[in-house]
Formats: structure tokens, C-alpha cells, sequence
């Protein structure tokens, strides 16, 4: 093929599957463009990719990862700067031990405690994208309060939508497990399911049969025969918070300007229950 065809424009430019590879190559740590080049070639042998494209797309992920790790930091620091003015404001972050970066964090101010406390019987959860450039998704939880009025309960950014994500969002499985064992449907069910978790979590095993058992008829499922749903029977409610969020946030926004945007909602929450 002559030069001037080989260099022409539309030869130009790397595929998307070819940049999602080099993305994954260079967040595991091969960043040198000959390895690079390398583990491209056997899997995509009939594209051609310059070495100044491939460079450039390297180099560009590079820089997006070093700003990712000092909005991370920015992010955090705010964040326990607020639990430091206030000890109960929860925060969990979720950092790689190998590489020291940050995968995901939650955090609920003591307000959103207090919330969860009222009106927990029934949590909406979703996860909304396009909320920053750096495409994690943000998780919301939302609750109904006593005047029928949509509340977010917690938030968090998370890296992927996976199990192992969703987990550290609930922050224990604990919850989960209770949670399966109270909606068993019936009594049957049920005491399996609790001696399930009894028998997995064992420093609560004292306060699960001696506190929660002795008043199972009145929480259970299996005994109440009627699931108490706030007048909720469909994700509206959060689709519709997730539609006021996107109005406020932007696709190309940092973890820390969103953080900012939600605190900026919970306010106007808090003013309007005045």
C-alpha cells in the first residue's frame, strides 16, 4: 500500500475495541508501547494501528488515571472533613490494596442516619451513569418519608455494577441475609433462613435469637401475611430523582463536583421539609 494511502485520514485513529483493550492493558500497569503493540497485534491482525495513534491513546489514559486518583483524593478529603466536624457521618471507601487506588465509596450524613432510622422498611436503589467523566456510576438510595415526600437515604460512586460493588454498598451482607429471612413467605422458610444467619454471623447470634426472634410475629413476613410499601410499587420515585440529578450534574463533572451537586440536593430536601 503507497504512503500516501497507507497515511491517509481515514486510516487514522484507533477502534473502539482496540481502545478498550489498551484502556484495560494500561489500568493493569503495561503502559510501554512495544508490549502494547505486542498483545494488539495477534488479536486484531488485520488493523492497522500507527504507533503515534497507539502512543497518544496511552498517553491519554495515563493522564485520566492520574487525574482520577487526584479527584479520588479531593473527594475523600472532603468527605472526612465533613465526618470530622460530624463523627457519625458514615464513609466507606473501597480502596485496591495493590495498587492504593480508589474503587468505590459510600457515605450517608448523620441526617440520612436519622432517615434510615424512620423509614426503613422500604429502600429504592439505582444506579444512574453519565454523572462524571470518569463513567463510575453513581448509586443512589431513596426512601418515601411521612409526608409522601422522596428522600435520599445514601449515595455512592462505584467503579462497576457487580456483585462484589454491590455489596460494599450495602455495607454488610448481614443486611441482605436479614432481610431474605424476614420476607420468606413461609414459617417453613423462614426459620431456615434464620438459623442461616445465625449460624454465619455468631456476635450477633445473641441479639438475633434473644431480642429479634421473641417479636418475629410482628415483623415477619411469614406472620404478617402484608408487605408495608409506602405506596411504592415501581422505581418511579428514583427514576424520577435520577431525572432532577441529571439536570445538575454533567457527564464530563468530577467525583468531587458531583459530591457537591448531591449535597446541594439533600439541602433543598432538608429546606423543603421545613
Amino acid at each position: 500500500m503507497p504512503d500516501n494511502t497507507l497515511f491517509a485520514p481515514q486510516f487514522h485513529g484507533l477502534s473502539e475495541d482496540i481502545r478498550f483493550d489498551i484502556e484495560h492493558y494500561v489500568k493493569c500497569g503495561v503502559t510501554d508501547l512495544p508490549t502494547i503493540r505486542s498483545l494488539l497485534k495477534p488479536k486484531f491482525p488485520d488493523q492497522f494501528m500507527l504507533s503515534q495513534d497507539l502512543l497518544n491513546y496511552i498517553q491519554r489514559i495515563k493522564r485520566e488515571l492520574g487525574n482520577s486518583g487526584s479527584d479520588a483524593s479531593t473527594l475523600l478529603n472532603e468527605l472526612f472533613a465533613m465526618q470530622k466536624e460530624d463523627p457519625s457521618f458514615m464513609i466507606i471507601p473501597q480502596i485496591d490494596l495493590l495498587t492504593s487506588r480508589l474503587n468505590g465509596v459510600f457515605w450517608m450524613t448523620s441526617e440520612q442516619q436519622m432517615l434510615y432510622n424512620r423509614y426503613n422498611d422500604v429502600i429504592l436503589h439505582d444506579n444512574t451513569a453519565l454523572t462524571n467523566h470518569y463513567k463510575w456510576p453513581l448509586s443512589l438510595f431513596v426512601i418515601v418519608d411521612c409526608d409522601n415526600k422522596t428522600r435520599l437515604l445514601a449515595q455512592a460512586f462505584v467503579q462497576d455494577e457487580t456483585l462484589e460493588t454491590y455489596l460494599l454498598i450495602l455495607y454488610l451482607k448481614f443486611v441482605s441475609e436479614f432481610y431474605k429471612a424476614r420476607n420468606s413467605l413461609s414459617e417453613e422458610l423462614f426459620e431456615v433462613n434464620w438459623n442461616h444467619l445465625k449460624n454465619t454471623y455468631h456476635q450477633a447470634e445473641n441479639y438475633l435469637q434473644n431480642t429479634l426472634y421473641k417479636s418475629k410475629e410482628s415483623w415477619a413476613s411469614c406472620y404478617t401475611l402484608k408487605f408495608f410499601t409506602a405506596g411504592m410499587q415501581s422505581t418511579q420515585r428514583i427514576e424520577g430523582l435520577n431525572g432532577i440529578l441529571h439536570r445538575e450534574i454533567e457527564a464530563s463533572m468530577s467525583l468531587t463536583m458531583t459530591f457537591h451537586k448531591i449535597i446541594e440536593r439533600l439541602e433543598t430536601e432538608n429546606m423543603n421539609k421545613r
